[in-house]
């Protein structure tokens, strides 16, 4: 019996740490997500668009446009990938 309570011990600490990290994945996926919808949707409004784009000589400012809302989303997604090894184990193929 003694070496199982041991064994058992840090089931409860291992439980609170997935559920903080769980929920700290989950905030920051979600802010991910709607950061590339956004560029995703930003994508398909100017690709609809580009002859508008060209006649008002608008290029420029599409691409920093562009180059902000791809900075966004590398800045909201690199925390996520920061997080994610710590819940999940790497696997080698």
């Amino acid at each position: 019996m003694g070496i199982n309570v041991f064994a058992l011990i840090p089931l409860p600490i291992l439980a609170i740490v997935v559920q903080i990290l769980g929920k700290k994945i989950h905030v920051r996926y979600t802010a991910a997500q709607d950061a590339f919808g956004g560029m995703n949707d930003s994508v398909l409004e100017s690709v609809g668009g580009v002859r508008v784009i060209r006649a008002y000589v608008q290029e420029r400012a599409s691409e920093k446009e562009f180059s902000d809302m791809t900075n966004d989303v590398y800045e909201k997604t690199w925390p996520l990938n920061a997080l994610m090894p710590c819940l999940c184990r790497s696997q080698k193929s």
